[in-house]
């Protein structure tokens, strides 16, 4: 889990990776985020996020499978 953005787009650009979620968004929505975040934790098993990139923002995520 990261919010770094340049370390987010190096995994997504190898295309190989254990799996990553990128916390996207500003400090002052940072409550708005960690409540997306539990979404994405409650609606995926850990197995099911392993190798996966998965940006999480206010109020939206996405989750996008990288290695094949």
């Amino acid at each position: 889990m990261t919010r770094n953005k340049d370390f987010g787009a190096l995994v997504f650009l190898e295309k190989e990776s254990v799996g990553l979620i990128l916390l996207k968004g500003s400090p002052s929505h940072i409550g708005l985020i960690h409540d997306e975040l539990a979404t994405v934790l409650e609606k995926y098993r850990e197995d099911e996020l392993k190798g996966c990139f998965c940006v999480v923002e206010p109020g939206r995520y996405r989750v996008r499978r990288l290695n094949k």
